[in-house]
């Protein structure tokens, strides 16, 4: 290994005192993150590099920033491969002057660190972006008996609020029908209680738009401009933004793509379209928006080589890494390891969904359960997906448009799905007969087309049937085990592959790097345990069970 840190006075090798605390750790903490964050404890030098770090605490610039890099260098035929980064200053250090040796506590520095630091909010409507209009495919007004004006402000009574809509539309049963098809439209009507009980509307006529919204994918680009500096490009194929191959198939449905032409919509001009003054406050950060798309759609992201990809979560590649089984040299280490428990956090018998707020059955969702004794049955396990500031349901919105209403708060944003010409798409109910606008980005809908992948067991209850799905989270936890890393395996591991131990092959859930000895401690969930013959007690160290490696 090679070890530099770089500051203002330029690149400078240094040799870190070796020991545990500069292992490096790989851990996941975000299953929407498809990387590994990679830190180490700290670092401690001693001789000339102490008298240099010391020469700098001592100085009139003790506060510069020193960049600690870390490279494997062991194939000099090779560039070298950088394996950490990490920052520092003085006041990171431990100092012991007596012994005049000092310890630094590193921060890592990856392709996430500008995003997981931004904790401001930003404006959108700050950003200079296009705003945009959505066609909602039915007329929405008002009638009333009485009004009275205080100033500027009408309050009314008896507050009627009407739809007229295609004869295919069915609003759900809160809708009275008023006037039946006449071969093109028919009317609806409904009370609007939390309005006739000393609330307030601006009236104006009736309305058919939603205005004063953004692309989802440039307030994405924006907001990820404004974080990080720029210099990222925001690739998915799941939403054919920039994408290399276009296509109008959905790769998850198969289907006709629903999700190329998504609206973002502060939700106050969602739930007051027909007025005048329109929001001018959409704020949020690019963290805070993106994990919630995430939380919306099942999707991951990840950040390299100057694209953020954001993918539904069977896009990402389970590639094949490394086989341990194959190596004599870990023969040793691996005997006795075929040992194993059940990852009782990733077992909820419930995995329950939320939007922001939610009225209608399709969009309020029913939570994906499992009837077997493989989860623990407790009725408090249970897993929660909330998108926090995002709702979907724009006629709940709409229907609860007073700035007070307890039911929608004027926070937070409207995900709208939209055709190419700005029409807002619906689709026949599922939980319910309601076919209601935007219902495409129902939890009902969502979970039909978006969330068979990932899933706690291969069969379980979705919008209340019985469902096959398509893929399942590991759960089998391996004992944590150590193999010996040669030098052409540290260059190529990647801890998102699978890789093969004693059971079969499996994901890592976290890994430490020793840098004295090259070994790798692993945490790894398996999907299924490949060997299972209990007489061989050292395992199955090939596939075809060759007797050498036995």
């Amino acid at each position: 290994m090679r070890y530099e840190v770089e500051n203002t006075d330029g690149v400078r090798e240094v040799s870190p005192l070796m020991g545990k605390d500069n292992n490096i750790s790989y851990t996941r903490d975000n299953e929407r993150r498809y990387d590994f964050k990679k830190e180490i404890k700290e670092i401690t030098f001693q001789g000339d590099d102490f008298k240099y770090f010391l020469s700098i605490e001592q100085g009139d610039d003790r506060c510069k920033l020193h960049t600690f890099r870390i490279y494997n260098d062991c194939q000099s035929q090779l560039p070298d491969d950088l394996k950490f980064t990490g920052t520092f200053s003085s006041s990171d250090g431990k100092w012991d002057i007596d012994r005049c040796t000092v310890k630094f506590k590193v921060k890592n520095l990856d392709d996430y660190t500008c995003m997981d630091d931004s904790d401001d909010d930003i404006n959108l409507f700050d950003l200079g972006l296009d705003t945009y209009s959505v066609d909602m495919g039915i007329t929405i007004g008002y009638v009333y008996d009485t009004e009275e004006r205080v100033g500027d402000t009408y309050f009314y009574k008896d507050i009627i609020m009407y739809l007229i809509c295609p004869c295919d539309y069915d609003p759900g049963d809160a809708w009275t029908l008023f006037d039946a098809c006449d071969g093109t439209t028919k009317r609806y009507i409904r009370e609007i209680p939390q309005l006739n009980n000393g609330g307030k509307i601006v009236y104006d006529s009736n309305f058919h738009q939603i205005d004063n919204g953004f692309d989802l994918k440039e307030a994405l680009q924006a907001l990820l401009d404004e974080t990080c500096g720029g210099g990222t490009t925001i690739v998915s194929e799941f939403f054919q933004w920039n994408a290399p191959y276009p296509s109008d198939i959905n790769y998850v449905t198969g289907e006709l793509n629903k999700y190329k032409f998504i609206r973002l919509f502060q939700k106050s001009d969602v739930k007051r379209p027909n007025v005048s003054n329109n929001a001018t406050k959409a704020e949020t950060t690019f963290k805070k928006l993106l994990e919630a798309v995430c939380k919306t759609y099942n999707l991951g992201y990840q950040n390299r080589d100057g694209e953020f990809r954001i993918e539904h979560i069977s896009w990402f590649e389970k590639n094949l890494g490394i086989d341990f089984t194959k190596s004599k040299k870990n023969e040793f280490r691996l005997k006795g390891t075929r040992k194993y428990s059940y990852d009782a956090q990733k077992l909820p018998k419930f995995e329950k969904f939320s939007f922001m707020e939610a009225g209608s059955a399709d969009f309020v969702g029913a939570d994906i359960w499992y009837d077997s004794n493989c989860v623990n049955n407790d009725e408090e396990n249970k897993s929660e997906n909330s998108t926090e500031i995002i709702t979907t349901d724009v006629m709940y919105c709409i229907e609860n448009g007073d700035s007070e209403s307890e039911n929608v708060s004027d926070d937070g944003f409207v995900l709208i799905a939209c055709d190419e010409e700005g029409n807002i798409l619906y689709e026949p109910g599922i939980l319910d007969s309601a076919a209601i606008i935007n219902n495409t980005l129902s939890w009902a809908h969502l979970h039909r087309d978006l969330w068979k992948h990932g899933r706690v067991l291969e069969e379980g209850y979705l919008n209340n049937e019985l469902t096959e799905f398509a893929s399942t989270v590991p759960t089998i936890k391996q004992d944590k085990f150590n193999v010996l890393l040669e030098c052409f395996q540290i260059r190529s591991f990647e801890p998102l592959d699978q890789l093969r131990s004693t059971l079969g092959w499996g994901f890592i859930q976290a890994a430490e790097l020793s840098l004295i000895d090259c070994t790798l401690t692993i945490d790894m969930n398996l999907e299924k345990i490949v060997s299972k013959n209990p007489e061989d007690v050292f395992g199955d160290f090939d596939s075809d069970f060759d007797p050498d490696f036995d």
